[in-house]
This record gives C-alpha cells, structure tokens and sequence, in this order.
C-alpha cells in the first residue's frame, strides 16, 4: 500500500462522577507527494473533551 498511512490517537480522561473514559481517534490517509506533512484535525461541531472534570 504505497502511500497508505494509519494513526492512532488514544486519551483517558475522567469524567463527572469518577467514572473513566478511554476514547480512540483513527484515521487513515493517502500521501500522494514526499514531504514534511503536518495533519490537522478539525471539530466542525464541538471538540471532544480531553480535560477531566
């Protein structure tokens, strides 16, 4: 898979009443040219909740 590339964001986090919250983003993408490559992930809606609270 020329190209191809995976990765793998994971968090835990605490939520209101002690509970523990793992959560995973994937994603998978295309490089098409070499490069020094930056990726961007944006919440058009509402970003998710990285801090405990």
């Amino acid at each position: 898979m020329k190209g191809k590339s995976f990765s793998t964001f994971k968090y835990n986090r605490v939520a209101f009443g002690g509970a523990r919250i793992s959560s995973t983003y994937k994603l998978l993408y295309t490089i098409y040219q070499k490069g020094d490559w930056e990726i961007i992930v944006y919440f058009p809606t509402q970003a998710p909740l990285f801090d405990n609270d």
